[in-house]
Parts: C-alpha cells; sequence; structure tokens
C-alpha cells in the first residue's frame, strides 16, 4: 500500500479536484484544496457514497466473501459507473460557478483505480473528452505521480500461474501471450475432439 502522501489532479475548466490520501474524508481533501488555493463548495467522498458502490464491485447473486478481493478492487459496474455521471453533473449544476467540487478516496487497494475510472467516465461521457486527453490529465506529474500499483485491477485469474506481472507479457499486437497460449490450447482441444 502507499504512503500517506496525497495524490491530487486539477481539473479547472470543469471546476473538480481529486485527492487520495489519507483516509478519504473530507478534512484530507479540504486541506488539499486549501494547500492549492482551490475553493470547494461540496466534497464527495467516494468511499461513503452509495452511488459509487463505496468504489466497491457489486455482482448480484455473488455473496462478497466469494468475490475475494475483486469485491473490494473492482472494477465498477457500468451501472455505478452511469448512475455516478449523473449524479455528479447535478452537483456540479448546484454549485456556485466559482466554486469546485472535490472528489475523494483513500488510498487503499482499488479506490484510486476505480475512483479515477469513475472520473473518467464523467469526463468522457458528461464533458466530450477523448479518452487520451484524460489520460493525459491523469498522467500529469502534476500533484504526484500516481502508482501503476494503483492504477491497475487485481487480476488473480492471470497471476495463479506465474510470478510475474501478466502485463509484462503483452506481445506487439496488444495481447497478452498467456490468452494467446489459453486460445492456443482451446484450438487444439477443439480440434482434438472433432478429430476422434
Amino acid at each position: 500500500m502507499s504512503g500517506g502522501r496525497s495524490l491530487w489532479r486539477s481539473f479547472a475548466e470543469e471546476r473538480l479536484l481529486w485527492v487520495a490520501g489519507g483516509d478519504g474524508l473530507e478534512a484530507n481533501a479540504l486541506v488539499v484544496a486549501g494547500e492549492r488555493r482551490i475553493s470547494c463548495s461540496q466534497v464527495l467522498c467516494l468511499e461513503q457514497l452509495d452511488i459509487s458502490a463505496n468504489l466497491k464491485l457489486q455482482l448480484p447473486f455473488f455473496a462478497n466473501e466469494l468475490l475475494g478481493a475483486v469485491h473490494l478492487h473492482g472494477p465498477l459496474g457500468l451501472d455505478t459507473i452511469l448512475d455516478f455521471c449523473h449524479h455528479l453533473q447535478a452537483v456540479l449544476e448546484e454549485v456556485e460557478k466559482h466554486q469546485s467540487v472535490c472528489l475523494t478516496c483513500s488510498r487503499r487497494p482499488g479506490a484510486v483505480a476505480n475512483s479515477l475510472l469513475l472520473l473518467g467516465a464523467f469526463l468522457i461521457l458528461e464533458r466530450g473528452y477523448t479518452a487520451d486527453k484524460v489520460m493525459r490529465l491523469v498522467d500529469s506529474s502534476n500533484g504526484g505521480a500516481i502508482p501503476t500499483s494503483e492504477l491497475r485491477f487485481p487480476t488473480p485469474f492471470l497471476d495463479v500461474a506465474s510470478d510475474h506481472d501478466p502485463l509484462a507479457s503483452v506481445n506487439s499486437k496488444g495481447s497478452c501471450s498467456k490468452h494467446a497460449n489459453l486460445n492456443k490450447r482451446l484450438r487444439n482441444n477443439q480440434t482434438s475432439l472433432k478429430i476422434r
């Protein structure tokens, strides 16, 4: 897990400030906003909001115990993403034009990735940003470098078979060699079934 230092990104055009750190509560976010001289009239603590599913994956018919770490890490469901986008749009409409809205979360595993997923989805779906523009804004070193480990969702189904990073084996076509090997084995099994 990351240290106690807060990460932040300012989206001044959209009157949004994203803060990750501390306990993910309002007090930490307001300190960061104050240091940046950003006036936030409303703070949305994403891990406490039902509309953001508390930044946890929720699957119908599956108990949290069955989901294991995936429950905490996500990614979030499409219904949660869309509901959050509409909610944030409504909040921004209520806030005075010179004020900002702060989105905050802790840095527990999965929280940073899910909160940025929500923010990015909002910028793309509600504000018309391109994915490239969102990535440039998020990837900015201004506000602290976000460790790669906090930007990924866990892939226990890939990590079981090896000790290394599953993304390290991505080939030039952009596909994972593990997926290619799995597809090859499936094709071989289908071929052997046809022969019989």
